[in-house]
């Protein structure tokens, strides 16, 4: 290539005496007669890439491994809080009591089926999320919205 008068150039090259293939890049000096040549085998050259995706390899599956890891045990807490909520649910029905629970605002949240066989047997999703004036047949309303049946102050 210099030979035949390119001023610059990259080439690919295997040595004679050691079979290496390296790739040489040359320019030639504006102000002198010579030539600046770099060779670098093509192993060398590709080693600082190899090295990073072999790393970035190696965390993504570090990173893949600690996902699953813990989808394992977010799955197996999920399995037990349903467990311990089924446990409730079952020991709450057992009660002889009227068990349920108001949020300040006077919002039914839980009410186990002795509570809920106070009003109709099929308003148990009717019931839950409603407020106790809401529970109050109407023509009792009128008794529960008088200053003796309002809730305290405060709830």
């Amino acid at each position: 290539m210099v030979e035949s008068g390119m001023e610059s150039g990259v080439v690919q090259y295997e040595g004679r005496t050691d079979s290496v293939v390296r790739v040489f890049a040359f320019q030639k000096l504006v102000s002198y007669p010579f030539y600046v040549l770099v060779g670098r085998s093509v192993s060398e050259q590709f080693f600082e890439t190899r090295i990073f995706w072999i790393f970035m390899v190696a965390i993504t599956i570090i990173i893949l491994g600690i996902i699953w890891l813990l989808l394992y045990h977010l799955k197996a807490r999920q399995h037990q809080l349903l467990k311990s909520t089924a446990e409730f649910r079952a020991m709450v029905e057992s009660q002889p009591d009227l068990v349920f629970r108001w949020l300040p605002d006077t919002t039914l949240t839980f009410a186990n089926s002795n509570f809920i066989a106070l009003f109709d047997a099929g308003m148990r999703q009717d019931i839950i999320g409603r407020r106790w004036f809401e529970l109050i047949e109407p023509e009792e309303q009128e008794l529960a919205g008088s200053p003796r049946c309002k809730p305290l102050a405060g709830m």
